[in-house]
């Protein structure tokens, strides 16, 4: 029945060598033999499995061409019965698999013993790997190793029938040492430079130093060598600033400081004199501003912003740029400005820092010559974005609508208006602040005429695209496009913005062109906290008369709501030139997060010193509840989730001194006035009154911050609103007879300009941006803000990601930037996903 056998490899006898049942014939690793059976040539075959088992194989081809085969774990005769079943289409057809595998062949045995007698003189050439003494010696061992595995796998990935595989890597643990040895090509510089992109990506998003990586990949030798990243990172920086340049500039503080002192031995401190702050700045810090390019910006997103099933830009499209900026404290004497854009047309993406394009960034404080300076340098670009749009690298033309935001303060600040203290205080209207408290009075965001006391920074901006900030708005009642080591001050504002302000008017004026040709144009807002958007504005303070950014309200009228004040713009609080020229109060928008905050201030400190009045029985323990009020308030505040709440004592324990509180985020005083219960501190109708208070505002902060509202919630907002202002400073009600009808709640001068905004100017932005299918809350600062916080954490929080570069921090922020533009223009990815199999766990079937 057997014509004759043909070998095609002997294999070799493993160490755990298996024999055959009965006959007890040693089973050989790799052999293969062929065999003419049944008219039939046939390749017999045998491997060992992970686990010590031997995998029998059986493989044919039929006449018509059809590959065939069998394979079994148990034994050979069982592979043999399998094939005989398979060609007789019969059962219970035996056949030895001993004879069909050719085990039982003497000349098996005798080519086995030949080649064992052979393998020890080729051995004795060869030292044990452990005697190898030098590093070329040990690498030649190693790769002649890899060499005979990878050829070995081979056949092992054909008995397995895989196909399109390859072996990627092995690890070796030599004597407690281990080794990789790498079998894929490495050629691959794409999918590299893939890799080490992703790996540069995840370290700028999670913050991890040069120093922490390092340490990183000590632990993990498979992870890529710190020094592959540095080089990538200075090529993505090569090119990302070839498509957006970075330029520097000087922040001129000679005319805001004066220098009283000089450490001879160390120049790498400055003093400054008691009139501004006493503080140390580091000289190579000084005057090291820098601004990115908006039209550029503009022409490399393009791209990524009108691809997709679903693009954020159609052609044609407006883009609606958000202006924004803010001052942060970058360690114990240093600060930085930032001036930001975003692309509203992102809707809620503009809501992360991410989002937030840094266009010029300088070190000072929020101050209006600085801010002047700063908005030097872009307001030229800005202007012609704003007159003109932009064309891109496909020739579309794009027009610009600029829209402006922040805090109070720089708002003011930017479109030259007085501040909050002043008698015109609002950015949008000439309300007195002696009238915040009239809700009888109609105002419209027509501008401050009245507290207009500096040339607005962005003189194209009108009344109507400054938005107030929602989250400054919130907190005081309850992108990045330039960088600067410094604080919020208008000097070194000014110097920052001259640094873009071409750039701006450029895009403003005429928008730009992409890298396809296509010109898009572009159109500015501009938010920000009060203060910074102020001293952008030109703006007077935020306590002085004519506060406002957007009308001529006094400061003492505030409280009448029976005034109509409109988003025109101030013009008596306007005590600088704006360094926003092409803003008008139209497109400064106020931020509502900085209103929450503000307002609930306010309502938290009103409520608290009531219950002060006097201040050792406000932390003496009543006999009936055997608590003190103050326990009791920090007691309630754990009930409703706020756990960190606490009293901090006055220094001097008197009836008049009072007690401060910690300082709280905004999701916390939301919390509060939401479920804060008022009315079990302050008995009667008034702590019922002031807890409704709470509540009307908390509603009020939630509708204003919805997406989608109509034009009946909008009316029905400003009305409640109105009355809400009005039911603060609620006066107390007597009957002829001198009997109080109805008690009071706040004073008129309690009102304060964050009120006036509430009541006045969101109803008429929220207008505003509904024609413009915009909402508010895509103007809030809290991205700017987290960004900015990012960054400190970044470069000033005492790591090493600098890596000695003699590159200013403005300049390194920028290139940081620019790099996240980068991994999103080249969609790179942040994870990839491995299978990790232990070969001698047992497998589930």
């Amino acid at each position: 029945m057997y014509n004759q056998y043909n070998i095609l490899d002997l294999g070799n006898y493993p160490t755990n060598v298996r024999y055959t049942q009965r006959s007890r014939h040693r089973i050989p690793n790799g052999y293969r033999i062929q065999v003419l059976i049944y008219e039939r040539e046939i390749i017999c075959q045998t491997n060992y499995e992970f686990n010590g088992k031997v995998m029998y194989k059986v493989t044919w081809e039929e006449k018509d061409g059809k590959k065939c085969c069998v394979n079994s774990l148990r034994s050979a005769s069982d592979a043999a019965k399998q094939f005989v079943q398979k060609i007789t289409n019969a059962k219970g057809s035996t056949l030895s698999g001993v004879i069909l595998f050719g085990l039982d062949l003497e000349c098996i045995e005798l080519r086995h013993e030949n080649k064992k007698n052979i393998l020890p003189i080729n051995l004795k050439k060869k030292k044990p790997f452990s005697n190898l003494k030098s590093r070329s010696q040990k690498n030649k061992r190693l790769k002649k190793l890899a060499l005979d595995i990878n050829s070995n796998t081979k056949d092992l990935f054909d008995s397995h029938r895989f196909s399109n595989i390859n072996l990627d890597s092995l690890k070796l643990n030599i004597q407690r040492q281990f080794i990789r040895i790498k079998f894929s090509n490495s050629n691959n510089e794409l999918e590299s430079q893939i890799q080490l992109d992703s790996i540069i990506h995840v370290c700028d998003n999670n913050l991890i130093s040069r120093e922490g990586y390092r340490q990183l990949s000590a632990v993990q030798p498979s992870l890529e060598r710190e020094w592959h990243l540095a080089i990538q990172k200075k090529e993505i920086n090569l090119i990302m600033e070839n498509k957006i340049p970075i330029k520097n500039f000087n922040i001129n503080l000679i005319n805001e400081f004066s220098i009283i002192q000089e450490n001879n031995e160390n120049n790498s401190t400055i003093y400054l004199n008691e009139n501004i702050e006493k503080i140390i700045i580091n000289k190579d810090q000084i005057g090291n501003g820098s601004i990115r390019s908006l039209i550029r910006l503009l022409i490399t997103l393009i791209p990524d912003l009108t691809e997709g099933n679903n693009p954020v830009l159609y052609n044609n499209n407006i883009i609606k740029i958000k202006l924004g900026g803010d001052g942060r404290q970058v360690g114990r004497y240093n600060h930085h400005v930032m001036l930001t854009v975003c692309i509203l047309n992102e809707k809620d993406k503009v809501l992360s820092p991410k989002y937030q394009y840094c266009i010029c960034l300088y070190p000072g404080t929020e101050k209006y010559e600085s801010l002047t300076i700063a908005h030097n340098q872009i307001i030229e670009e800005l202007t012609t974005l704003y007159n003109n749009g932009f064309t891109d690298e496909n020739n579309n033309h794009w027009k610009i609508e600029f829209w402006f935001t922040g805090d109070w303060k720089y708002m003011a600040l930017v479109l030259g208006i007085n501040g909050l203290t002043s008698n015109y205080f609002c950015l949008w209207c000439d309300c007195h602040k002696n009238e915040r408290w009239d809700t009888s009075k109609s105002w419209s965001n027509i501008g401050n005429t009245k507290g207009k006391v500096r040339t607005s920074l962005l003189p194209f901006l009108t009344p109507k695209y400054c938005i107030p900030d929602e989250l400054h708005l919130m907190l005081r009642i309850v992108d990045v496009i330039c960088l600067y080591p410094g604080t919020e001050k208008y000097e070194s504002l000014t110097i920052a913005h001259n640094q873009i302000i071409e750039e701006l008017t450029t895009l403003y004026n005429n928008g730009f062109t992409d890298e396809n040709n296509n010109h898009w144009k572009i159109e500015f807002w501009f938010t920000g906290d009060w203060k910074y958007m102020a001293l952008v504005l030109g703006i007077n303070g935020l306590t002085s008369n004519y506060f406002c950014l957007w009308c001529d309200c006094h400061k003492n009228e505030r409280w009448d709501t029976s005034k109509s004040w409109s988003n025109i713009g101030n013009t008596k609080g306007k005590v600088r030139t704006s360094l926003l020229p092409f803003l008008t109060p139209k497109y400064c928008i106020p931020d509502e997060l900085h209103l929450m905050l503000r307002i609930v201030d306010v309502l938290l400190e009103c409520f608290f010193l009531e219950l002060m009045r006097d201040a050792l029985a406000f932390d003496t323990i009543t006999p009936q509840e055997n608590i003190s009020t103050r326990e009791k308030i920090e007691i309630t505040m754990q009930e409703i989730g706020i756990i960190t709440f606490k009293f901090i004592p006055p220094e001097k324990k008197t009836k008049t001194a009072k007690w401060s509180w910690h300082t709280l985020m905004g999701p916390a005083k939301l919390k509060i006035i939401e479920k804060f219960p008022v009315s079990k501190f302050i008995i009667d109708q008034r702590g019922k009154d002031i807890e409704n208070l709470w509540k009307d505002f908390y509603y009020l902060y939630c509708t204003m911050r919805r997406e989608n509202l109509t034009e009946e919630d909008i009316i029905q907002f400003s009305q409640n609103a109105c009355k809400w202002v009005k039911e603060f400073a609620r006066p107390t009600k007597k009957t002829k007879t001198g009997k109080i009808e109805q008690e009071g709640l706040y004073q008129r001068t309690d009102i304060t300009p964050y009120m006036h905004i509430l009541a006045f100017h969101i109803p008429l932005f929220m207008q505003e941006l509904l024609q413009q299918n915009l909402c508010l809350r895509w103007f809030t600062t809290s991205g700017i803000e987290k960004k900015n916080h990012e960054h400190v954490r970044l470069f000033f929080g005492g790591t090493t990601m600098g890596g000695g570069t003699e590159q200013t921090a403005a300049y390194q922020i920028n290139s940081f930037e620019n790099r996240q533009i980068y991994f999103r223009i080249n969609k790179t990815p942040t994870s990839y996903s491995e299978k990790v199999l232990t070969a001698f766990d047992k497998i589930n079937e």
